[in-house]
């Protein structure tokens, strides 16, 4: 009888992983109803999983991407804000202080906002539009990446801001070398202003 409920446990035990892990991993078929869009976008993923988003506008194409970066990148993305805005130990505890009062000293926080006041405006409304679709991930999840689950914490909503504090430290800084790794850059072909542009990951 103990063996009998031993294996059943276990069987649970396997059974509950398997659905944390599934249930948390993006969506790449099927139809999802978004009431941010103003139009139909369709999403064709390659075999390498790479998204290819097709949208009648900027603002769909920007929330879109909003919506599928966070479904793919939600704890990296949470974990590259809270480090510049000096709010890791929230999360670590006292162990992560002498990093978080660092990059407060360093004021990125102050500097993001600076940044998105000074945007132009048509940059200003894709930013609203890429926070918009990380936000509507949220609100939409069924289940968040198990690393929130492991830690035991829920992601605030996304802020226009902290698009700028998750690459502040590489770019508001001279530390960058363990930036440039993940540095890419897009053809012109691939850009609706026809001019390359550098990016990174």
């Amino acid at each position: 009888m103990k063996r009998y409920y031993f294996s059943l446990f276990v069987l649970l035990l396997v059974a509950s992983i398997a659905w944390v892990l599934t249930a948390s991993v993006a969506q790449q078929q099927g139809e999802t109803v978004l009431a941010g869009l103003q139009s139909q976008v369709t999403v064709e993923f390659d075999q390498y999983a790479t998204p290819s988003i097709s949208a009648t506008s900027k603002t769909d194409a920007f929330y879109t991407q909003g919506y599928l970066t966070a479904s793919e990148r939600l704890f990296q993305m949470d974990l590259m804000r809270r480090k510049a805005s000096g709010q890791l130990s929230e999360v670590f505890g006292n162990k992560a202080l002498p990093l978080d009062i660092m990059h407060r000293h360093l004021g990125f926080q102050k500097t993001a906002e600076n940044i998105v006041v000074a945007l132009p405006k048509d940059q200003r409304q894709i930013l609203h539009a890429y926070t918009a679709g990380i936000n509507a991930y949220l609100h939409n999840a069924t289940l968040l990446a198990p690393e929130f689950l492991t830690l035991g914490y829920q992601p605030e909503p996304w802020q226009e801001t902290d698009s700028i504090l998750a690459g502040a430290p590489c770019y508001l800084t001279k530390f960058r070398d363990s930036c440039r790794r993940n540095s890419f850059t897009y053809a012109a072909k691939r850009r609706c202003s026809s001019r390359p542009a550098s990016a990174t990951d």
